[in-house]
């Protein structure tokens, strides 16, 4: 095999979506054939995705290995530097050394994806929503986070003043938890919300056709924010969790521009 993304357990689209994109990046710079994960592994979620692996005409080594990440157990105690790697992408693709890359790791820097924005987006095969520019979406990330009550819940404050910066005429909940009575239900009788209903590529693509955007935090909503070119892109910077501003955080999902702006929380 050429490029190897390792399944890790327990990941769903955003975070699959990492891995595969930059095994997709390498395989295409070298002409590598491409392997990872698929409709055999319990977790995969990336339907809908055309996914380009064992591409006929591109090369196959079986060795030498070269391996990128060095674990597929996450463990939240221990450091994430094997989780993200720091790595020069640009030097892995231009050594056009025969070998077997093996990429076993979540990825989630934006420096990675960032020069590929448009390419990714036709690898994803994304939809361009006819959505008005008066028309604000907001994605809120629930389910996951209240299970194990993981740092990345945001709290429902964040998500009020957000919208409070926004001036906009029609709101679209886009959530894992539609029937939230915390979170989701105030919004939709103050607002008179709707909630989206598709699946991940398409929230994705939804929340990313609005010109005013409010973001939770987590790769999924990462993929909203790099695909929209909306003017009023709202994030959150906590002091927790994974999205926190902190050098032994290996996450660096925010991306820096005139269009996104960020409350501290």
């Amino acid at each position: 095999m050429s490029v190897i993304v390792n399944h890790i357990s327990g990941c769903r689209h955003g975070n699959q979506l990492c891995q595969y994109v930059i095994g997709r990046i390498i395989s295409e710079k070298l002409k590598f054939k491409l392997f990872g994960i698929d409709q055999n592994h319990r977790e995969f979620s990336m339907n809908g995705f055309n996914l380009n692996y064992n591409q006929p005409d591109y090369n196959f080594y079986e060795g030498p290995a070269q391996k990128i990440g060095t674990s597929s157990s996450y463990d939240y105690s221990e450091t994430l530097e094997w989780a993200h790697p720091d790595v020069d992408l640009d030097a892995i693709c231009n050594d056009t050394t025969p070998r077997r890359i093996i990429l076993e790791g979540f990825f989630q820097r934006k420096k990675y994806f960032l020069p590929y924005k448009e390419q990714i987006k036709e690898w994803y095969n994304f939809i361009n929503y006819d959505v008005p520019s008066d028309h604000a979406a907001i994605h809120i990330r629930l389910g996951d986070l209240r299970e194990t009550n993981h740092p990345d819940l945001l709290p429902v404050e964040y998500y009020q003043q957000a919208l409070d910066n926004l001036d906009f005429n029609k709101l679209t909940i886009c959530t894992d938890t539609p029937t939230d009575s915390e979170y989701i239900l105030p919004l939709i009788k103050k607002y008179n919300a709707q909630i989206f209903t598709g699946d991940e590529r398409e929230t994705i693509c939804f929340l990313a056709s609005h010109n005013n955007l409010v973001l939770s935090v987590g790769s999924f909503s990462f993929w909203a924010s790099l695909f929209s070119d909306g003017k009023n892109i709202i994030n959150a910077i906590p002091t927790k969790g994974n999205n926190r501003i902190d050098p032994q955080n290996g996450v660096d999902l925010l991306i820096q521009s005139p269009n996104h702006k960020y409350i501290t929380l």
